[in-house]
Parts: C-alpha cells; structure tokens; sequence
C-alpha cells in the first residue's frame, strides 16, 4: 500500500511539474538563503555517517572474508571522501553533531548483533541502488542544467521528460534529495516512529532547500525523494514479512 500511493504521488508530482518546473523556481529561488546554504553543505552528511557505520557494521559481523576485504579497501577511501568534501570549513563542529545525533543513538539503544547485521545489509543496499547507482547514471544521461546557471533568458531550460545526453550539467535529479531521504533507513536500526518522522522531516528540509537554492527544480528533488522512499519501502517490507515468518 505505502508502495502504491508513494508511484502514485511520484506520477502526479512529475506530471504537474512538466507544466510548473519553471515557474516554481522563478518564484522561489533566493541563492543567499542561509536555509538552502546550510543544507547544501550539510544536508548529505548524516548519510554519509550512516554509510560509513553501516559498513562498519559489517566489517565486524560479516562471515565472509571478501566482504570484510572489500570494506577494508572502502572505508579509507569513503573517510577521504568526506575530508576533502568537508575540509574547507571552520564549523566543522556541526558536522560532529549531526554525526553524534546519529551514532550515539545507535550506540545507546544496545541492538542485538543480529538486528545490527541486518539493518547494515538494508541501509547498503538503499545506498548503493539509489545514490549511487540511480541518481548517478540517470544525471550522466539526462544532462539537465541547473536554474541557477540558466542565465537570464531562460533558453537553456529544458523539462524533466527531455534528456539530452551528456552535457556537463547535472541538475535532474537530485543528489543531496536522495541522501536526505536515504537517512530514513536510520528506522531499519530503531524501528521507532520517533526515529522514522524524524528522518522524514530532515529529507523534506533537505529537498525543498535545493530548490529555494535553485539547484535543482522540483521534479528533480521529487524524483529522487520518491524513487528513494519506494526503494526503503521495498526492504522495510521485505524486513517485515522476514520477521513474519519467524
């Protein structure tokens, strides 16, 4: 059921923003907005904790070695990532906290090995199918440019059903969207209402700050906000009929 009625919103939303992309982003758009400022750098970090738990998570209970190896070779490379990405900035502090708001929870709340290893394999999974390989491959392929580098007659706007190619551009659709909603397999750990709303909350944020920024129109963000919560609710499903069985 949320399945259905998350395609169905995804196809109504993408349907109205066919006509109103454009529109929508000539009205909102303030690129000094300090809300759109602070989630564009910070709005994908808690993901990436969360990521680089997960897969430590499976770096201590995984049985299998090539895993473990993998993992070994990953985490390095992930940690680097983010230091390069972060460094710049002298309140480096508040990413500290985003990243306690997520682990120590975690670490509090004492989860069964079992439960951990399970909630690590979903939350990598979401990570890998919609981060990664969705929202990457579809930007090469779409090669929509951003609103705030369209200048100012518009021309080089195009709708979100018309890709063309490789161009350099990466508006459609959105990255940071996608990690901010990728933050609800947080509940795949809790499996708290509390946690769940939470994580809801920081993705909405997280999107509508693209826009207002004009990094992204709306069908960019609502496109990864949709495809990543069909995907969440496919293994939080999965999860459920498992324990079911049981």
């Amino acid at each position: 059921m949320k399945e259905r009625l998350s395609l169905i919103a995804l196809a109504t939303g993408l349907l109205t923003f066919a006509f109103y992309d454009l529109d929508i982003s000539r009205a909102v758009v303030s690129q000094g907005n300090p809300f759109g400022l602070f989630f564009q750098e910070w709005g994908e970090f808690p993901g990436y904790v969360l990521i680089l738990y997960s897969l430590y998570v499976q770096l201590r209970y995984s049985d299998r070695l090539w895993i473990k190896v993998l993992i070994v070779a990953l985490l390095p490379l992930v940690g680097a990532a983010l230091y390069f990405r972060y460094r710049e900035f002298t309140d480096l502090y508040v990413g500290l906290i985003l990243a306690l708001v997520i682990l120590l929870p975690i670490y509090l709340a004492k989860i069964p090995a079992d439960k951990l290893k399970l909630a690590s394999d979903k939350t990598i999974a979401v990570a890998l199918l919609v981060p990664l390989a969705f929202v990457q491959t579809i930007k090469l392929l779409w090669g929509r440019v951003r609103f705030r580098d369209l200048g100012g007659d518009f021309s080089r706007f195009t709708p979100w059903y018309l890709p063309r190619g490789y161009t350099g551009n990466f508006s459609f659709p959105s990255g940071h969207a996608a990690m901010g909603v990728f933050l609800l397999t947080m509940n795949y750990y809790f499996q708290r209402k509390e946690v769940l709303w939470a994580t809801v909350v920081w993705a909405i944020m997280v999107a509508v700050s693209r826009v207002i920024i004009g990094a992204h129109y709306a069908s960019d963000v609502w496109v990864s906000f949709f495809t990543g919560l069909l995907v969440y609710f496919h293994f939080d499903a999965r999860s459920s009929s498992t324990n079911s069985a049981k």
